[in-house]
């Protein structure tokens, strides 16, 4: 049996019809049982259903770290993936280029640590781009126009990454999909009215054919964030693609519709190869 948990909060029309998807497509070869994370948690301990894996479509790191069968993704995927400061950390590890990015430091004030607010002024110009490294489908992504912004931001005690501003007009990245280290299919994602690029915030799919050298450097990112099922998120500068995201567990709703493809009888098949159950 496969079991899949996932995030009951998340409002989004995509994100529950990816979960019908995969329970649909996996239950045609085994038993197959969707479970919210929220239903797991009992006081202070956790409580898991007998099974042959996990397919793990959530963000709940504790959580997964309570996990007795083995998971897809794993806990080491997830925890970072989900951070972006750790993302850019492995992908600056392993030589994969990525726009200009700046990690600042964990419980920054800006009064309290001027070094770190000029460093940032010193090294990006306006317009760059300030991110939550824990945020989804585009939000907790800005854009600053200037050091009262800037300043503004910095008041929370949110975690952040600052990165050069790419402008490409309209705004576009390619999303590269991969399931076990396999490029399944890519699209692109364009944003006519908006920086943002997500599908959430507005963006069109549209077909688009990986290339070589976008397969290699996707590859190479979820290798290095040892993610076995994500979308790759890379932009160009010019005619050079940098990444921006790794994205464990990433939809695939508008992959399937701009690649013919359907991603959740792929992640299937690999789960019972990865689960070593026999259809």
């Amino acid at each position: 049996m496969i079991t899949i948990i996932f995030n009951s909060h998340i409002k989004s029309e995509n994100y529950n019809k990816t979960i019908d998807l995969l329970k649909e497509a996996i239950s045609k070869r085994t038993e197959c049982k969707a479970i919210p994370s929220s239903s797991l948690y009992f006081g202070d301990r956790f409580v898991f259903p007998e099974t042959d894996g996990v397919l793990f479509w959530d963000k709940d790191k504790t959580l997964i770290k309570y996990i007795a069968a083995p998971t897809v993704n794993s806990d080491e995927a997830l925890t970072v993936c989900d951070d972006k400061g750790f993302t850019l950390e492995r992908l600056y590890k392993n030589n994969i280029p990525v726009p200009k990015s700046y990690i600042v430091p964990e419980k920054f004030y800006l009064e309290a640590n001027r070094e770190i607010y000029e460093t940032i002024k010193n090294n990006f110009t306006y317009p760059y781009i300030l991110k939550e490294r824990c945020s989804s489908y585009g939000m907790g992504v800005f854009k600053i126009n200037s050091e009262k912004e800037l300043k503004e931001k910095l008041k929370s005690e949110r975690k952040f990454i600052v990165q050069e501003f790419i402008e490409n007009k309209p705004a576009f990245d390619i999303r590269v999909y991969i399931v076990g280290n396999k490029v399944i299919g890519g699209f692109k994602r364009i944003n006519e009215n908006n920086f943002l690029t997500n599908c959430e915030r507005g963006a069109r799919e549209e077909f688009h054919t990986v290339t070589d050298e976008e397969k290699e450097i996707a590859l190479k990112s979820a290798k290095a964030c040892k993610a076995e099922i994500c979308g790759v998120d890379i932009i160009y500068k010019g005619k050079s693609p940098l990444v921006l995201e790794v994205n464990a567990c990433a939809g695939f709703i508008a992959l399937n519709k701009a690649a013919g493809i359907k991603s959740e009888e792929i992640i299937a098949d690999y789960l019972l190869k990865k689960f070593k159950i026999k259809n």
